[in-house]
């Protein structure tokens, strides 16, 4: 899983590009135009992600293809605010219904935890720091059988490293961040 996260830390808007990728082919979205779909290598139909939009680097999101960039699913958030309407990353043929998700910034200052709103799971998103630098984690909890009463237990645990390379959205090569900034 490829991220490009964005934080203003004025507004306290988060947004994240993603990409599925296998092999260093794009798997999640489908790279197809929305309302099109394409027969992947297993024989499954997958079509476009309801939450894609293309990234050619000119720092607007376009909603159709020029042929220079990628399709990408965003998901955007206000921490302690406006939440968004969440589909998982995965190729479809069908995509379920989203489902309601906001974003808090919990009292350490560094973890988000995005969760839906009927309560039955979260994320918790937060930088790792260590003396070998900065990582950043996704930790999945979900709650048994969507019980909002029962304890969240541990799903996936991501772990992403920072590449220095230019962003998709806007072209601009980032600095990762180190111990000490």
């Amino acid at each position: 899983v490829i991220n490009d996260m964005h934080v203003n830390s004025e507004t306290l808007r988060v947004t994240v590009y993603a990409q599925s990728r296998v092999l260093g082919r794009t798997l999640s979205p489908p790279q197809v135009e929305p309302g099109e779909c394409t027969k992947a290598r297993n024989g499954e139909k997958h079509c476009a992600h309801p939450d894609a939009v293309y990234l050619n680097g000119s720092g607007e999101e376009l909603e159709t293809a020029d042929g220079t960039g990628a399709w990408w699913v965003k998901h955007s958030w206000v921490l302690n605010g406006e939440g968004y309407c969440n589909t998982e990353l995965a190729p479809k043929e069908s995509y379920p219904p989203c489902k309601p998700v906001t974003g808090v910034l919990l009292e350490d200052g560094f973890t988000m935890k995005i969760g839906w709103d009927d309560d039955q799971g979260y994320n918790l998103r937060r930088p790792e720091i260590s003396a070998n630098g900065v990582e950043y984690s996704v930790k999945r909890f979900s709650r048994s059988k969507g019980d909002p009463t029962m304890p969240a237990t541990p799903g996936f645990d991501l772990r992403w490293t920072c590449k220095k390379r230019a962003s998709d959205l806007d072209g601009v090569k980032r600095e990762c961040p180190s111990v000490g900034q």
